[in-house]
């Protein structure tokens, strides 16, 4: 890999702004898409490093991060075959989408086979639509708690970013959007 030489700014500066290698400010999107939220994990994952291979257990955090992406994908997916284009269910089925590509980056970076999708087309949508968000729900509560496990362990930069990243998202977006679509629809 090439030297790509950066220097992130802190969390809300400049509106998502860093500067690149020729001292120019740039706009980046964070991992999410959000400008204010920007972790910088495009610097991380374009630095110059020796990829080593993770230890076992960071390989295993990684297969379930994104298997999990993979099922919650394939549930929102289900929930619009049934019940239609919801914005709540659309949107987050979007940012699935984003957690999927950045894990898939992350199993090329580091030389690793990317676990396919078996989820998608199979995972069944419940009998009614308030079902469907308080599963949503849950689904995302557990998302955190298995994104927080790894973080006890995992010691890669570029691996924290992620982690954090799809944690914060599923906390702090997903899951309120769906609390307040609950909130609408009771």
């Amino acid at each position: 890999m090439t030297q790509h030489k950066s220097t992130c700014l802190k969390k809300g500066d400049h509106s998502g702004q860093h500067r690149n290698g020729m001292g120019k400010k740039v706009r980046q999107r964070g991992i999410g898409g959000s400008r204010s939220e920007m972790t910088c994990i495009g610097t991380l994952l374009t630095l110059p490093m020796e990829r080593i291979t993770p230890d076992s257990m960071t390989i295993s955090a990684m297969v379930k991060a994104i298997n999990f992406e993979y099922q919650l994908r394939g549930f929102y997916d289900a929930v619009i075959q049934k019940f239609g284009l919801i914005l709540p269910f659309t949107n987050i089925y979007r940012l699935q989408n984003k957690h999927i590509e950045m894990w898939k980056t992350l199993f090329v970076l580091y030389d690793l086979i990317t676990p396919e999708d078996h989820f998608l087309g199979k995972e069944k949508a419940p009998e009614n639509l308030k079902l469907a968000v308080d599963m949503a729900i849950e689904k995302q509560t557990e998302k955190q708690v298995m994104y927080d496990q790894f973080l006890e362990f995992v010691t890669e930069k570029d691996l924290i970013a992620a982690f954090t990243k799809c944690r914060d998202v599923s906390q702090y977006r997903q899951k309120s959007i769906l609390e307040n679509y609950y909130n609408q629809v009771n």
